[in-house]
C-alpha cells in the first residue's frame, strides 16, 4: 500500500506518465471518470484513497516494466495505432507513453506504427442462408 495520497499534481503526473486519459485510467480502476477528473483538480473534489495510490504506483511499475524490456530489444518496434482499454495490449497512450521513455533513453530506437488489418468483408447473405430449405 502507499504510504500516502498523492497531491492532485503528482497524480496527474503519473497518469500522464502511463500515458493514459483520465476515462482510461477511470476504467482501468474501476472508478467513475468524474471522481478520476476530481482526483487532478487544482483544489481537489475528491481524493484517491491509499489503495487508488497503490494502484496506480502498480500501474507505473508495470509501465516501467514494459519499457525496460522493450529497451533491451534490437528490432524494430512497432506501435498499435487502435486498440481498447481492456484487450490487445491497453490504450495506444500507454503504449505511446512507453515508446517516449525509451526514445529518450535511446535516441536512435527504430519506432513504427503496426500495420492495421482490414476487417474482412462480409459473406453475402442468399436465400439459402435465411430460409434454409432443402427442396
Amino acid at each position: 500500500m502507499s504510504r500516502r495520497r498523492y497531491t492532485p499534481a503528482e497524480w496527474a503526473a503519473r497518469r500522464r506518465a502511463i500515458g493514459l486519459s483520465i476515462d482510461e485510467l477511470a476504467e482501468v480502476l474501476k472508478i467513475n471518470p468524474r471522481t478520476a477528473r476530481g482526483f487532478e483538480q487544482p483544489i481537489p473534489k475528491y481524493t484517491p484513497s491509499p489503495g487508488l495510490c497503490t494502484a496506480m504506483d502498480d500501474l507505473l511499475a508495470e509501465h516501467t516494466r514494459q519499457t525496460e524490456l522493450l529497451a533491451q530489444t534490437h528490432a524494430p518496434i512497432l506501435l498499435p495505432r487502435i486498440c481498447g482499454t481492456s484487450g490487445a495490449g491497453g490504450p495506444v497512450g500507454w503504449h505511446l507513453a512507453i515508446a517516449a521513455r525509451l526514445v529518450l533513453t535511446n535516441p536512435t530506437i527504430h519506432l513504427d506504427w503496426e500495420a492495421i488489418q482490414p476487417e474482412p468483408e462480409p459473406k453475402p447473405t442468399t436465400f439459402r442462408d435465411i430460409f434454409r430449405t432443402d427442396i
